[in-house]
């Protein structure tokens, strides 16, 4: 077994640890500060006429000074062409910014172990789509591993929880809540002695940490503007550029308000009240002293929180249509610590035991077991020394599939309309045990002398439904399959599904008169073409290369 690299590339932090060739887990430290997380932050900075990049805690630590220039939580934009970051005819998107944070990490891990590392293991939020995780795996081919492998990060904090602790967890369902700075992932699993089985997963984009510090932000805006207003130290000429400044703030105001909320959020999740200067404007009197109490915090949090508690709601039906019982909660992700995550889930779920340790290392470790699992190997070595851990890898993750997959059909619509409907037939739906199969369902030929026939395929978020309008879904590749000779129309064609423990999608269509078929696996529409990424890793190389 080689050494290998597991990341769980956060929206607010990233952190890694090496898997050794007997198992052993070590968690790596970052190169500024010792530390085991480093912050998700670039600061694009110019050396000789050309761009290099800074990335971590010294880039955390420029970002008021150099806000223009500083780039982080772009999580959200994996999967998109549109730049993160584009300023003097300098451009970098989603992929090359996480690209650039695998290689950092990567670097780090080669230069404590002495050794190279070519396989890693990544975690993304389970309600990515198909673009989304092939963008992830670009992103680590860009930063020069040569096999990347993908674990959502529900299925880590699992493996993580079923692994190397006192909890007696066989027969048992477990229900994992990750919630990080950018997404929210809700799964249910059940435990055996030897498997960890996924029942379903659920989750939103839109929701996490990023929405709690928009929060923190404008309760500061609006706590400065009502003093300014009330101000009796102020006359009204004061009061009125102030309050104008305040209302346009600076990009160096925004960033400090930024990183001072997310500060004020974490002080939330053990204290009763944050405090903090923020310098909004110009003059002695564009300083401020922001207090927030939990109570002020907790009151302008109903709405995003009403948000959550939804997630949870479905969480819990889902969990009943399962036949699932959680007999434990595990909550994992940065924002895991803020009290009313907790209270939330707890009010959900009033009758089942909630389990909070160690939120912002388990989804790393849980990714380091499953990439010592990839050796096929049992270790069992007991306990480690500090920072490093031997355990016995005993059961295996079963995934279900996290999208539903069909193919494009048009259905007769005369009573209704009068005319024909391109709808989206579902063969495979989400929550579906993998490796998922749909063997030869039968759909017939349109015209005439039909001499071929295009398989469009899409992938959507329903559960349950067989046919879909078009705008439900997302069209992620197709495939044509030519027929020898014509046929008559109304000619069955047989199209079968398999997506595998990879959640790679392999199709394949038949025409049994002619016997003639396409049988692919299929290659998801990507935002990087592998002449765009092997461009990509020349970039970042050149760009490190100057940085070093």
């Amino acid at each position: 077994m080689e050494k290998r690299l597991a990341i769980d590339l956060g929206s607010t932090n990233c952190m890694s640890a090496v898997v050794h060739e007997n198992g052993r887990i070590e968690y790596v430290e970052n190169s500024e500060t010792g530390a085991y997380a480093t912050p998700s932050y670039a600061l694009i900075c110019e050396k000789d006429g050309k761009e290099y990049v800074v990335l971590g805690d010294r880039a955390k630590e420029q970002a008021v000074l150099n806000p223009e220039h500083s780039v982080s939580r772009w999580k959200r934009m994996m999967g998109s062409t549109d730049p993160v970051y584009d300023k003097d005819g300098k451009t970098f998107t989603a992929q090359e910014l996480s690209a650039m944070m695998l290689k950092k990490k990567k670097e780090d891990a080669e230069s404590y172990t002495g050794t190279e590392l070519d396989t890693v293991v990544i975690t993304v939020p389970e309600e990515f789509d198909a673009i989304q995780r092939d963008a992830t795996k670009k992103s680590g081919e860009m930063a020069g591993f040569r096999k990347v492998y993908l674990l959502t990060e529900t299925a880590a904090a699992a493996k993580a929880c079923s692994e190397g602790n006192d909890l007696d967890l066989n027969g048992k369902d477990l229900l994992c809540v990750d919630v990080g700075g950018a997404t929210t992932d809700i799964s249910g699993f059940h435990l055996t002695d030897k498997k960890i089985v996924t029942k379903f997963t659920s989750g939103n984009l839109h929701f996490a940490g990023a929405e709690l510090d928009e929060i923190v932000m404008k309760m500061s805006e609006a706590k400065v503007l009502k003093e300014l207003k009330t101000s009796k130290e102020l006359n009204a000429e004061q009061k009125k550029e102030l309050i104008a400044q305040l209302k346009n703030l600076t990009p160096f105001a925004k960033q400090e308000l930024s990183l001072r909320a997310e500060m004020g959020k974490e002080q939330l999740s053990k204290l009763t009240r944050t405090s903090f200067v923020w310098c909004f404007g110009k003059g002695e009197h564009g300083t401020a002293n922001v207090e927030i109490t939990r109570e002020e915090f907790v009151k302008a949090s109903e709405a995003a929180f009403k948000t959550f508690h939804n997630l949870l709601e479905n969480a819990r039906k889902e969990a009943e249509k399962q036949g699932m019982k959680p007999d434990l909660i595990v909550l994992t992700g940065g924002t895991a610590n803020v009290p009313m995550i907790q209270d939330a889930v707890k009010v959900v779920f009033q009758d089942t035991q909630v389990h909070v340790k160690s939120p912002e290392t388990t989804i790393c470790r849980g990714a380091a077991l499953f990439a010592a699992e990839l050796s096929n190997e049992e270790h069992d070595y007991g306990a480690g020394e500090a920072g490093k851990e031997r355990v016995a890898m005993t059961r295996t993750l079963v995934p279900v599939c996290n999208r539903s997959y069909g193919v494009e059909v048009i259905v007769d619509d005369m009573e209704a309309s009068g005319e024909e409907h391109v709808m989206i037939s579902n063969l495979l739906y989400r929550n579906t045990e993998l490796p998922a199969v749909m063997d030869n369902k039968t759909y017939y030929t349109r015209v005439e002398n039909q001499s071929a026939v295009l398989i469009r395929i899409y992938e959507s978020n329903t559960a349950d439904k067989e046919l879909l309008e078009i705008s439900e879904g997302t069209k992620i590749a197709e495939a044509k399959l030519q027929i020898e000779g014509n046929l008559k129309k109304g000619s069955p064609i047989l199209v079968s599904m398999r997506l595998d423990e990879e959640r790679i999608l392999h199709v394949k269509a038949v025409e049994e008169s002619g016997h003639t078929h396409i049988e692919t696996s299929v290659k998801t529409t990507s935002v990087m073409s592998d002449e765009d990424v092997e461009k990509g890793k020349e970039k970042i190389e050149d760009i490190f290369d100057r940085a070093g």
